[in-house]
């Protein structure tokens, strides 16, 4: 007999396991609310729809064979639809439909501009890999699902990439497409420790794998910013990241190098009693010289992280067993009809204090109706 996982609120039997999945078991009784209960978080975080319209204007412009402007326009268009959204509410870094607007338009600008340079040849968007986990066994039936946003097939050496040994032309590699609020880790090599990517690699043979984070910045810019042109200009190059020494209304004084920037600081902090305040200005003077006045509106505070890493053979083989363990136990419990809460309210453990499905366990129904929605069409 086929064993299944569960059966959700429409009677689906459901089969197959996921990384959001697992990160729904980390607590057997969420799992059990939102998987087979329907009890969903409310879809109103603009960082949500935002990431949604980011990922699909890349696909666009992939689509339309990389001319010049597609992608900004697609996202665009797909913004502008959750203009008069009021479901939509927004964070402290997301601002306001106009600000996302603004961060969504230079981020696809900022993209069609470092997208020839990327590792990216021959992209395949949206791929679905799904593996059975235990055929000819007591849990045959139970399956998994991996959904790839970007496999690319770059040359194997490609100079972005991890090094490999040369085993033909060409070398594939999974991506994983991030907006984010913040910048991740910079230190690459933390993306084999990432539980979704070793699935995906576990799922795929594909060693070679990474995220791209668009990475969406509403703050004003001031003196030590770093900044990323759009444009080619003065001698500066579109693509490349540069930091604010002084700023106004329409233009921005930028230096080449963060160690130029250093040394400006120290001798500034070195001036110091009477006449301090026109040795500075002669100082900074002699640094907007030397910098680049370039128009405010041809860069931007957002960027783009590009983030490649190795995973191996035996982390691949690890997330494979951790896979398979929670299946199993996903199983039984389903079979044993009890999915058993897994409370934390205290540090290192505070996971209540931040689930969204905390009224449930509360049993404060206000608490649930702010939070969650029960669904009842299938899912």
């Amino acid at each position: 007999m086929s064993r299944i996982l569960y059966q959700n609120i429409k009677g689906r039997q459901i089969s197959r396991h996921s990384y959001s999945g697992g990160l729904d078991f980390n607590c057997p009784k969420k799992y059990f609310w939102k998987r087979l209960q329907g009890w969903v978080e409310r879809d109103e975080r603009a960082a949500l729809f935002f990431g949604r319209a980011v990922e699909s204007a890349i696909e666009f412009h992939h689509n339309q064979n990389f001319e010049p402007g597609t992608g900004v326009l697609e996202f665009k268009q797909l913004w502008v639809r959750e203009k008069d959204n009021g479901e939509i509410t927004y964070g402290e870094k997301d601002g306001s439909w106009e600000a996302l607007y603004k961060c969504g338009s230079e981020l696809l600008a900022l993209y069609e501009i470092m997208r020839p340079r990327l590792p990216l040849e021959n992209a395949k968007f949206q791929q679905e890999i799904i593996t059975p986990l235990f055929p000819g066994t007591d849990y045959e039936g139970l399956e998994h699902t991996a959904k790839l946003d970007i496999v690319a097939e770059p040359r194997w050496d490609h100079p972005l990439l991890p090094k490999i040994p040369k085993n033909g032309k060409t070398r594939k590699v999974i991506w994983d497409l991030k907006t984010s609020g913040a910048r991740y880790f910079s230190d690459a090599r933390l993306c084999s420790l990432d539980r979704q990517l070793r699935e995906y690699s576990w799922a795929t043979g594909i060693e070679t794998v990474g995220f791209i984070v668009l990475v969406k910045n509403i703050t004003e810019p001031a003196t030590g910013h770093y900044v990323t042109l759009l444009e080619n200009f003065a001698g500066l190059e579109a693509g490349e990241s540069y930091i604010i020494l002084d700023v106004d209304e329409s233009f921005m004084i930028l230096l080449n190098s963060k160690a130029e920037y250093a040394e400006y600081r120290r001798r500034e902090g070195e001036i110091k009693g009477k006449g301090a305040t026109a040795a500075k200005q002669d100082l900074l003077a002699e640094y907007v010289f030397k910098g680049f006045r370039v128009p405010r509106d041809l860069v931007t505070k957002c960027s783009i992280q590009f983030l490649p890493a190795l995973i191996s053979e035996q982390a691949r083989q690890d997330a494979g067993e951790n896979l398979k363990k929670e299946a199993i136990e996903i199983a039984d419990c389903n079979t044993n009809g009890n999915f058993p809460q897994k409370s934390g309210v205290r540090y290192p453990h505070a996971t209540c204090n931040v689930c969204s499905h905390l009224g449930l366990c509360l049993q404060d129904e206000k608490m649930t109706r702010e939070k969650l929605v029960q669904i009842s069409e299938d899912f």
